[in-house]
């Protein structure tokens, strides 16, 4: 009797759960869809859930947008983007030797380089390691614009 008491209340919490998801994602979808019916749904067949077929329609927009980023526009221009950044020359012991920052750096400012200038922040950023997850999301960002338009 006991562990159909405790059958039950567990099956009404993952129902209050699904529901709660459900809930959830229909109103992520309605907010966006002042955007445009052709924003959305080119990358989400099937946009309204019902508790009977969230796995279906999570798993099918899952496949859809692994789908879109797994067009190779993307991911040339996210290795093209990162490669950029990363030829730049700001590492995580300094400016690279022989690389464009030191040349820049040698070229405007001799032996002097000004604190707070765009040039300190980035040498700052990649000694700290905080520029290759900033220059992720300006790829990722950059790739994803080209991928939409292209």
């Amino acid at each position: 009797m006991g562990d159909r008491v405790h059958e039950m209340a567990l099956e009404s919490w993952y129902r209050n759960i699904l529901g709660m998801i459900t809930a959830w994602w229909t109103e992520f979808i309605n907010w966006f869809s002042h955007l445009g019916t052709g924003v959305i749904e080119p990358y989400c067949s099937s946009m309204f859930l019902t508790d009977s077929d969230i796995l279906g329609t999570i798993d099918t927009c899952w496949t859809d947008f692994i789908n879109w980023l797994s067009r190779p526009v993307w991911w040339i221009t996210f290795t093209v983007v990162m490669g950029i950044i990363m030829v730049l020359g700001f590492g995580p012991f300094g400016i690279v030797l022989g690389s464009l920052a030191a040349g820049f750096q040698s070229f405007m400012y001799g032996g002097f380089t000004p604190a707070g200038g765009i040039f300190a922040t980035l040498t700052s950023m990649a000694m700290l390691g905080t520029l290759m997850p900033a220059a992720l999301v300006i790829a990722v960002l950059i790739a994803t614009l080209v991928a939409w338009t292209w």
